[in-house]
Parts: C-alpha cells; sequence; structure tokens
C-alpha cells in the first residue's frame, strides 16, 4: 500500500521518520505531500533530512490556502509553551494557543483517513477545558478520537518525556488502543557518541555558574539547578527548546574534564 501524509509544524520531520520505518517494515511506501512550518531555518532543514521539494512547504498555517491536498495522514502538534508547564500556562488565550484550530482547518480542507497530534500532559491536566473543547472540534469535523498520556522511557527511549497524543478517525467503527509498554530496559549509553567535539564541553564559566546557582537554591531549600548524568543513567530529563543556550536540564559527566552536553544527534 501507498500512504500519503502531511506534517503541521513539522520542525525536523520526527513522525516523517516514524512512518517510513512503520511502512518499510510492513512492505509498504510513503510520501510526504505537503506541510506547513513558519521558520525558514526549520524548513530547510526539513527539506535536506527527508530529500522532499522546499516548495512543497507552506509557512504561515493562519494563512492557509483555499484548498489542500487529500491524505491518509495528518500529523500536527502545534506548539506547546502555552499548556507547558514550564512556560506562561496561558493556553488558547493567546494566539500561539489557538494554533491547534488552524491546524483543523487544513485537516478539514485535506480530509485525511487519520491524524495524530502530540502536545504536553499539562494539557489534559491544568487545561482539561480547552482540551475536551478540541476533542469536541474534533469530532464536529468528524473525527472519532482516542487520547492518552504516554512516556518515552517506557517506549525504549532514554528520556523522560509524559506527553499526550491525540489520534483521530474518520471511520467511527474503529476501536484502537494504545500500544503497551515495552518494558525494554534503557540506557544513556546506547544513544551517546563515542568521538565527540570539545565544543560541547563546558566552560570554566558555565560550569561554574551552573555550580553556584545550585548551591544558591539549595540553600533556599529548592531542587533546581543542573541535572549530571552517565552513560549508564537510565534515561535522562526531558529536554526542552531551550536546552541549547547552556545544556543544564542533561549534562553529561566526563573523566578529567567538565560535563558536556549533548549533541545535536544525540538529542
Amino acid at each position: 500500500m501507498h500512504w500519503t501524509y502531511a506534517e503541521y509544524f513539522l520542525g525536523i520531520g520526527a513522525p516523517g521518520k516514524a512512518i517510513n520505518r512503520v511502512t518499510k517494515r510492513h512492505g509498504d511506501t510513503c510520501e510526504f505531500i505537503y506541510g506547513f512550518e513558519i521558520d525558514k531555518y526549520a524548513r530547510n532543514a526539513f527539506a535536506a533530512i527527508h530529500g522532499v521539494d522546499e516548495r512543497k512547504i507552506y509557512h504561515d498555517i493562519t494563512d492557509q490556502p483555499e484548498t489542500l491536498p487529500h491524505v491518509d495522514i495528518v500529523f500536527y502538534s502545534p506548539p506547546c509553551q502555552s499548556f507547558s508547564l514550564a512556560g506562561k500556562r496561558e493556553g488558547t488565550t493567546i494566539d500561539k494557543g489557538n494554533l491547534f484550530y488552524s491546524a483543523l482547518q487544513g485537516i478539514i480542507k485535506s480530509n485525511p483517513k487519520y491524524c495524530i497530534m502530540e502536545n504536553v500532559a499539562n494539557l489534559k491536566n491544568q487545561f482539561r477545558n480547552d482540551f475536551n473543547n478540541m476533542l469536541r472540534a474534533l469530532e464536529n469535523a468528524g473525527y472519532t478520537s482516542y487520547a492518552k498520556v504516554l512516556n518515552s522511557k517506557h517506549y525504549g527511549i532514554p528520556q523522560n518525556r509524559e506527553r499526550i497524543y491525540i489520534v483521530g478517525f474518520l471511520n467511527h467503527n474503529i476501536h484502537f488502543e494504545f500500544p503497551v509498554p515495552i518494558n525494554k530496559n534503557t540506557r544513556l549509553g546506547d544513544i551517546l557518541e563515542k568521538d565527540v567535539d570539545d565544543k560541547y564541553t563546558l566552560s570554566d564559566k558555565l560550569w561554574g555558574g551552573h555550580q553556584r546557582r545550585k548551591a544558591e537554591h539549595k540553600k533556599k531549600g529548592y531542587g533546581f539547578g543542573y541535572s549530571l548524568f552517565n552513560e549508564n543513567s537510565a534515561y535522562v530529563n526531558t529536554i526542552s527548546a531551550r536546552y541549547y543556550k547552556d545544556g543544564s536540564e542533561v549534562l553529561i559527566q566526563q573523566d578529567s574534564k567538565n560535563p558536556r552536553r549533548l549533541t545535536p544527534r544525540e538529542c
């Protein structure tokens, strides 16, 4: 079977990598038809990583063409900052929090058999009204939806990352069950590169600043500060969009050297 798909808020295109692996495993093929991404660097990266024509990528999802191509699957994961515990938690009171509804407009135009969304678990917890409104909007668009919070550490990935997944079906007769945890022991060393450039090692100044801030927080009774891991760690903390700034969420211990950040490939 030949599958077609679209990605909204595509970034580097992780869902596309996944569907290519799955379809190939089952002897099928798949094809990227179109996407939305407002960041030009992400568009460049996506086109290079997936070998697609950048002209297939629309820019602003709030300014869509009147029609969009039909596809079998739409992957759409709107920005999470409005719902994240690490953000200002403004929900749908700001434009960024309403991008779900822009994505839904595109889904309606493309009429996919399946639509899959991922977001922070806090969407279901603190923003239950917004979450329920989203499920109702999908239902009004003709989709039966299933939602569940999953954690990547339960599926063979050495990262503690809870996210809610919403899977929608145009066929109301389908009964869907989320994959059960595979209970595979994870180890950070399995994904660490062997030869890492020294540019990822923290400078004395940055490492000293991390240590100082952690000590100050500890005096105040807080648990805030950097986190150290090694190759035998089962998993690391959730990697956030701010990781590139100083790497404090996940620092890797090194012999006779300051800790280092994860490389882009390791991330």
